[in-house]
Protein backbone atom coordinates (compact mmCIF):
# COMPACT_ATOMS: atom_id res chain seq x y z
CA UNK A 1 0.00 0.00 0.00
CA UNK A 2 1.27 3.65 -0.52
CA UNK A 3 -0.27 6.77 0.53
CA UNK A 4 -0.03 10.73 -0.86
CA UNK A 5 -2.57 13.65 0.22
CA UNK A 6 -4.38 14.75 -2.54
CA UNK A 7 -4.27 18.66 -3.69
CA UNK A 8 -7.66 19.37 -1.54
CA UNK A 9 -5.40 17.89 1.39
CA UNK A 10 -7.30 14.42 1.86
CA UNK A 11 -5.26 11.43 1.99
CA UNK A 12 -5.43 9.17 -1.23
CA UNK A 13 -4.32 5.24 -0.49
CA UNK A 14 -2.79 3.20 -3.55
CA UNK A 15 -3.81 -0.77 -2.21
CA UNK A 16 -2.78 -3.62 -4.32
CA UNK A 17 -4.39 -7.03 -4.06
CA UNK A 18 -6.11 -9.98 -5.36
CA UNK A 19 -8.42 -7.35 -7.44
CA UNK A 20 -5.40 -5.52 -9.02
CA UNK A 21 -4.33 -2.03 -7.83
CA UNK A 22 -7.31 0.59 -6.64
CA UNK A 23 -7.13 4.05 -5.15
CA UNK A 24 -9.10 4.49 -2.17
CA UNK A 25 -9.83 7.65 -0.59
CA UNK A 26 -9.34 8.95 3.29
CA UNK A 27 -12.93 7.91 3.84
CA UNK A 28 -12.71 4.34 2.60
CA UNK A 29 -14.49 5.32 -0.70
CA UNK A 30 -12.72 2.89 -3.58
CA UNK A 31 -12.57 5.09 -6.45
CA UNK A 32 -10.57 3.53 -9.77
CA UNK A 33 -9.03 0.78 -10.54
CA UNK A 34 -5.80 1.20 -12.25
CA UNK A 35 -4.53 -2.21 -12.97
CA UNK A 36 -6.06 -5.84 -12.92
CA UNK A 37 -2.88 -7.22 -12.02
CA UNK A 38 -2.99 -9.38 -8.88
CA UNK A 39 0.99 -9.69 -9.14
CA UNK A 40 1.60 -5.81 -7.70
CA UNK A 41 5.39 -6.10 -6.01
CA UNK A 42 6.84 -2.87 -5.37
CA UNK A 43 4.54 0.63 -6.22
CA UNK A 44 5.39 4.49 -4.98
CA UNK A 45 4.08 7.42 -4.90
CA UNK A 46 5.61 10.81 -6.14
CA UNK A 47 6.61 13.23 -3.27
CA UNK A 48 3.93 15.24 -4.26
CA UNK A 49 1.41 12.57 -4.87
CA UNK A 50 0.67 13.81 -8.56
CA UNK A 51 2.38 10.44 -9.78
CA UNK A 52 2.41 6.64 -9.25
CA UNK A 53 4.31 3.80 -10.25
CA UNK A 54 3.95 0.53 -9.56
CA UNK A 55 5.77 -3.32 -11.21
CA UNK A 56 3.55 -6.18 -11.71
CA UNK A 57 6.20 -8.82 -12.95
CA UNK A 58 5.42 -7.62 -16.38
CA UNK A 59 6.36 -4.45 -16.76
CA UNK A 60 6.50 -0.50 -14.77
CA UNK A 61 4.01 1.75 -15.05
CA UNK A 62 3.40 5.63 -14.40
CA UNK A 63 0.07 7.31 -13.72
CA UNK A 64 -0.81 10.73 -13.99
CA UNK A 65 -3.36 10.43 -10.70
CA UNK A 66 -5.30 13.27 -11.37
CA UNK A 67 -6.45 11.71 -14.99
CA UNK A 68 -5.44 8.20 -14.17
CA UNK A 69 -3.44 8.99 -17.58
CA UNK A 70 -0.59 6.26 -18.09
CA UNK A 71 2.37 8.48 -18.80
CA UNK A 72 4.74 5.32 -19.83
CA UNK A 73 5.76 1.88 -19.51
CA UNK A 74 9.06 0.19 -19.07
CA UNK A 75 9.49 -3.50 -20.42
CA UNK A 76 11.34 -4.70 -16.75
CA UNK A 77 9.57 -7.21 -14.97
CA UNK A 78 12.05 -7.70 -12.37
CA UNK A 79 12.00 -4.53 -11.19
CA UNK A 80 11.87 -4.68 -7.23
CA UNK A 81 12.35 -0.77 -6.19
CA UNK A 82 11.30 2.26 -7.25
CA UNK A 83 11.03 5.64 -6.36
CA UNK A 84 10.67 9.30 -7.55
CA UNK A 85 13.59 12.27 -7.54
CA UNK A 86 11.95 14.98 -5.25
CA UNK A 87 10.16 16.97 -7.61
CA UNK A 88 9.36 13.85 -9.81
CA UNK A 89 11.81 14.72 -12.44
CA UNK A 90 13.34 11.14 -12.70
CA UNK A 91 11.83 7.82 -11.91
CA UNK A 92 14.52 4.91 -10.69
CA UNK A 93 14.36 1.64 -10.80
CA UNK A 94 16.25 -1.41 -9.12
CA UNK A 95 16.39 -5.05 -10.32
CA UNK A 96 18.36 -7.65 -8.87
CA UNK A 97 21.82 -8.17 -9.82
CA UNK A 98 22.70 -11.31 -11.72
CA UNK A 99 25.65 -12.48 -13.81
CA UNK A 100 25.55 -14.92 -16.34
CA UNK A 101 27.81 -17.24 -18.93
CA UNK A 102 27.35 -14.88 -21.79
CA UNK A 103 27.31 -11.56 -19.10
CA UNK A 104 29.86 -12.75 -16.57
CA UNK A 105 30.62 -9.01 -15.11
CA UNK A 106 26.72 -8.69 -14.50
CA UNK A 107 25.09 -5.81 -16.56
CA UNK A 108 23.40 -2.35 -15.12
CA UNK A 109 20.56 -3.34 -12.85
CA UNK A 110 20.05 0.22 -11.93
CA UNK A 111 18.26 2.94 -14.05
CA UNK A 112 17.28 6.75 -14.06
CA UNK A 113 14.40 7.56 -16.45
CA UNK A 114 12.65 10.85 -17.31
CA UNK A 115 8.69 11.45 -17.28
CA UNK A 116 8.81 10.63 -21.28
CA UNK A 117 9.83 7.39 -20.95
CA UNK A 118 13.45 7.52 -21.68
CA UNK A 119 16.71 6.56 -19.95
CA UNK A 120 19.18 9.14 -18.36
CA UNK A 121 21.49 7.08 -17.05
CA UNK A 122 22.38 2.91 -15.33
CA UNK A 123 24.60 1.70 -13.38
CA UNK A 124 25.64 -1.55 -11.64
CA UNK A 125 23.87 -1.48 -7.79
CA UNK A 126 24.59 -4.97 -6.78
CA UNK A 127 23.23 -4.23 -3.01
CA UNK A 128 19.61 -3.65 -2.49
CA UNK A 129 20.00 -1.84 0.82
CA UNK A 130 20.53 1.91 0.30
CA UNK A 131 20.17 1.36 -3.27
CA UNK A 132 18.84 4.52 -4.59
CA UNK A 133 20.87 8.08 -5.53
CA UNK A 134 19.99 10.62 -3.42
CA UNK A 135 19.01 14.52 -4.43
CA UNK A 136 18.83 17.71 -2.86
CA UNK A 137 15.17 19.22 -2.98
CA UNK A 138 15.93 21.41 -5.59
CA UNK A 139 17.33 18.21 -7.81
CA UNK A 140 20.33 20.33 -8.43
CA UNK A 141 23.14 17.61 -6.45
CA UNK A 142 22.56 14.34 -6.79
CA UNK A 143 24.92 11.33 -4.64
CA UNK A 144 25.46 7.78 -4.71
CA UNK A 145 27.62 5.41 -2.36
CA UNK A 146 30.39 3.70 -4.49
CA UNK A 147 33.15 1.58 -2.13
CA UNK A 148 33.78 4.28 0.61
CA UNK A 149 33.22 7.34 -1.62
CA UNK A 150 30.42 9.42 -2.02
CA UNK A 151 29.62 10.30 -5.62
CA UNK A 152 28.40 13.92 -6.22
CA UNK A 153 27.10 15.30 -9.50
CA UNK A 154 25.61 19.04 -10.06
CA UNK A 155 23.86 18.63 -12.83
CA UNK A 156 20.78 16.85 -11.53
CA UNK A 157 21.45 13.26 -12.41
CA UNK A 158 24.06 10.70 -12.02
CA UNK A 159 26.04 9.82 -14.73
CA UNK A 160 29.59 8.75 -15.52
CA UNK A 161 31.29 12.23 -15.48
CA UNK A 162 31.44 13.20 -11.46
CA UNK A 163 32.52 16.18 -10.13
CA UNK A 164 33.34 15.44 -6.80
CA UNK A 165 33.80 12.94 -4.97
CA UNK A 166 33.33 12.58 -0.81
CA UNK A 167 36.43 10.39 0.07
CA UNK A 168 35.21 8.04 3.38
CA UNK A 169 37.16 4.92 4.31
CA UNK A 170 35.17 2.42 5.51
CA UNK A 171 31.43 4.16 4.80
CA UNK A 172 28.59 2.10 5.40
CA UNK A 173 25.68 4.65 4.09
CA UNK A 174 25.28 8.73 3.87
CA UNK A 175 22.45 11.16 3.57
CA UNK A 176 22.18 13.81 1.70
CA UNK A 177 20.05 16.36 4.02
CA UNK A 178 17.47 18.67 2.41
CA UNK A 179 16.82 22.23 2.68
CA UNK A 180 18.54 24.24 0.49
CA UNK A 181 22.31 25.55 -0.21
CA UNK A 182 24.86 25.13 0.99
CA UNK A 183 24.07 21.04 0.79
CA UNK A 184 25.01 19.04 3.59
CA UNK A 185 26.03 15.25 3.32
CA UNK A 186 26.43 13.26 6.71
CA UNK A 187 28.76 9.82 6.61
CA UNK A 188 28.27 6.52 8.96
CA UNK A 189 31.68 4.48 9.85
CA UNK A 190 31.06 1.86 11.48
CA UNK A 191 33.60 0.78 13.85
CA UNK A 192 35.86 -2.13 14.12
CA UNK A 193 37.98 -4.16 15.84
CA UNK A 194 37.38 -2.18 19.25
CA UNK A 195 37.44 1.36 17.73
CA UNK A 196 33.94 3.47 18.01
CA UNK A 197 32.09 4.14 14.98
CA UNK A 198 31.36 7.64 13.62
CA UNK A 199 29.12 9.68 11.54
CA UNK A 200 30.74 12.67 10.16
CA UNK A 201 28.57 15.74 8.49
CA UNK A 202 30.23 17.52 5.63
CA UNK A 203 29.00 20.77 3.50
CA UNK A 204 29.23 20.69 -0.38
CA UNK A 205 31.06 21.04 -2.30
CA UNK A 206 33.97 21.77 0.36
CA UNK A 207 33.86 17.68 1.09
CA UNK A 208 37.79 18.14 2.78
CA UNK A 209 36.27 19.86 5.85
CA UNK A 210 34.31 17.94 8.57
CA UNK A 211 31.89 20.46 9.91
CA UNK A 212 30.45 18.09 13.03
CA UNK A 213 31.26 14.81 13.82
CA UNK A 214 29.95 12.36 16.59
CA UNK A 215 31.74 8.59 17.62
CA UNK A 216 29.84 5.98 19.84
CA UNK A 217 30.19 2.31 20.08
CA UNK A 218 27.48 -0.42 20.63
CA UNK A 219 25.70 0.36 16.95
CA UNK A 220 24.38 -2.61 14.66
CA UNK A 221 21.94 -0.49 12.90
CA UNK A 222 22.11 3.20 12.46
CA UNK A 223 19.58 5.47 11.35
CA UNK A 224 20.33 9.19 10.50
CA UNK A 225 17.17 11.95 10.52
CA UNK A 226 17.65 15.09 9.07
CA UNK A 227 15.46 18.41 10.46
CA UNK A 228 13.53 19.83 7.22
CA UNK A 229 15.70 22.75 6.96
CA UNK A 230 18.88 20.04 6.85
CA UNK A 231 20.82 21.78 9.51
CA UNK A 232 20.52 19.25 12.44
CA UNK A 233 21.22 16.15 12.45
CA UNK A 234 19.85 13.15 14.67
CA UNK A 235 21.81 9.62 14.93
CA UNK A 236 19.61 6.30 16.33
CA UNK A 237 21.49 3.66 16.86
CA UNK A 238 20.47 -0.05 18.19
CA UNK A 239 21.99 -3.32 18.61
CA UNK A 240 20.44 -6.46 18.68
CA UNK A 241 21.02 -7.73 21.85
CA UNK A 242 21.48 -5.95 25.08
CA UNK A 243 24.19 -7.00 26.68
CA UNK A 244 23.44 -5.91 30.22
CA UNK A 245 19.96 -7.56 29.74
CA UNK A 246 18.17 -4.23 30.74
CA UNK A 247 16.13 -4.98 27.62
CA UNK A 248 14.87 -8.10 24.92
CA UNK A 249 14.65 -6.01 22.07
CA UNK A 250 18.56 -4.54 22.03
CA UNK A 251 20.46 -1.44 22.96
CA UNK A 252 19.49 1.94 21.34
CA UNK A 253 21.47 5.51 21.04
CA UNK A 254 20.50 9.05 20.14
CA UNK A 255 22.89 11.28 19.36
CA UNK A 256 22.55 14.85 18.00
CA UNK A 257 24.63 17.00 15.34
CA UNK A 258 24.34 20.44 14.34
CA UNK A 259 25.79 22.30 11.37
CA UNK A 260 27.25 24.82 13.86
CA UNK A 261 29.56 21.97 14.77
CA UNK A 262 27.77 20.65 17.63
CA UNK A 263 27.15 17.31 18.81
CA UNK A 264 25.64 15.93 21.71
CA UNK A 265 24.79 12.89 23.20
CA UNK A 266 20.47 12.51 24.03
CA UNK A 267 20.00 10.55 27.02
CA UNK A 268 17.10 7.98 26.43
CA UNK A 269 15.12 7.27 29.54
Amino acid sequence: MAEKSTSEGKSQLAVRGSQGIYLVTGDGVKKDTISTSSNCRVMNFSSDGSMLAWCDGTSVSVMDCSTTKMLFELALPRTRCLSFSPRGSYLVTWEPYIVSKDIPAGQCNLHIWDMHGQIVAEFIQKQQEDWCPQWSDDECLSCRNVTNEVHCFNKGVPSRMIDQKLQVSGLAKFSLAPGAKPYKIAAYIPGSKGAPSFVRMYTYPNLSAVVASRSFYKADTVNLIWNKKGTALLVVTATDVDKSGASYYGEQGLYYLSAKGDGNIIPLS
